[in-house]
């Protein structure tokens, strides 16, 4: 749809978990969004929002910000398994944004582990890479979804997130005017 392609309708989801279940794998968040998309797409705004709520579930909603350009953070959500993830998930309520921005992630270790002799490395790292659609292409209503591998140090460490132009206009920008958002602290 973003690249002007026809989409077929997409077959029924299964209802997704119950918050007090085991949580969804990434696979099923992903369809859920992607429902939820084609949902907007079609103009059917109460399935839509039956299938953003399904989502907001598993978030943790503490980080949602407003952001101009029409964006929104909703919510972020942290994996574990083999490789943890930091997923972040955003709601594009322009069409599209000015320009192509990047949200990029930074870790910093902001205190050493409990009875830990190794001393908080002070180096930030960048994290993420660029969303797979480039926000130009965002369309107004839809969910996206951005993730992070978290290569944890030792320590408790703190994933921030920013925007920045990846073609010299303007980026979002926290309402608020606070220049980062923490996204979740990892110890």
């Amino acid at each position: 749809m973003h690249l002007g392609q026809p989409v077929p309708p997409l077959a029924p989801l299964a209802t997704a978990p119950a918050r007090t279940g085991k949580p969804p794998a990434r696979e099923e968040l992903e369809e859920m969004r992607i429902a939820h998309n084609a949902e907007v797409a079609r103009g059917d705004d109460a399935a839509a929002q039956q299938d953003q709520a399904k989502i907001a579930q598993w978030l943790d909603r503490s980080v949602a910000t407003s952001f101009s350009e029409g964006v929104e953070l909703l919510g972020v959500r942290v994996t574990g398994g083999v490789e943890p993830r930091l997923e972040i998930w955003f709601k594009s309520k322009g069409d599209p944004t000015l320009g192509d921005a990047s949200f990029n992630v930074r870790s910093s270790v902001e205190a050493r582990e409990s009875f830990s002799l190794i001393p908080p490395d002070p180096t930030d790292r960048e994290m993420a890479f660029p969303s797979t659609i480039p926000t130009k292409l965002w369309r107004s209503g839809f969910v996206y979804e951005t993730d992070v591998v978290l290569n944890h140090r030792i320590g408790r460490e703190r994933y921030s997130g920013y925007w920045r132009s990846r073609d010299g206009g303007r980026p979002p920008a926290r309402l608020d005017g606070q220049l980062q958002t923490s996204l979740a602290l990892i110890e």
